[in-house]
């Protein structure tokens, strides 16, 4: 009867210990933490993996060279057009001067620009 009324069994108190012990190693090793090798450094993890599943195309980055590719090749379709319009335009310069020089009967010095290019 002594034995419960006291608070307890062996085996309870033997249980007490047992958990008082595990939480003072606990509190222990938190404590000291910073003073086991490596504790005081940060542990860092690199940005890509070595050895990793996961797939090095992007499919974004593609899709820009993609379409920068096709924005560049409409550049030097327009850059190309311009030159054929331009050289239209001499082509049709050039012979609007002929008439005017066959309806004149000038010849091309005397047309007071220092010389016509034909």
């Amino acid at each position: 009867d002594d034995e419960s009324s006291v608070g307890g069994s062996e085996e309870e108190e033997e249980e007490d210990e047992q958990a008082f012990d595990e939480a003072e190693a606990f509190e222990s090793k938190y404590n000291f933490r910073f003073e086991e090798p490596g504790g005081a450094s940060i542990v860092s993890h690199p940005r890509k993996v070595k050895d990793s599943v996961r797939r090095v195309e992007n499919k974004r980055k593609s899709e820009r060279e993609r379409k920068k590719e096709r924005e560049e090749e409409k550049k030097v379709q327009r850059t190309e057009e311009l030159k054929r319009l331009k050289n239209l335009k001499k082509e049709e310069i050039q012979t609007r001067l002929q008439k005017i020089l066959e309806v004149s009967g000038a010849k091309p010095g005397d047309l007071g620009g220092g010389g016509v290019p034909l």
